[in-house]
């Protein structure tokens, strides 16, 4: 396996969210707790199918992602942020 090509990403300021869409993979990491609030993600397409490494996804990753023009599915979204 290479070394990923991340053609997608956006930082809010409080999180860095990067994809590489010939993998189908991504990851998000808070600016200041890094990957203590960080996390891998997982798509189909354009579409996130799952998630690892925090207990929810922070609002402002899902925000970040649908910015990036990718489909976040209501299963992921939460009221804790």
């Amino acid at each position: 396996m290479g070394v990923m090509k991340f053609d997608r990403s956006v930082n809010d300021g409080t999180f860095t969210v990067e994809v590489c869409t010939s993998e189908q993979r991504g990851y998000f990491e808070h600016n200041e707790r890094g990957d203590e609030m960080g996390g891998e993600l997982l798509f189909d397409e354009d579409v996130l199918v799952d998630y690892d490494g925090t207990t929810h996804l922070p609002n402002a990753v899902i925000a970040a992602l649908q910015f990036l023009r990718f489909t976040v599915p209501n299963e992921f979204t939460n009221e804790e942020d």
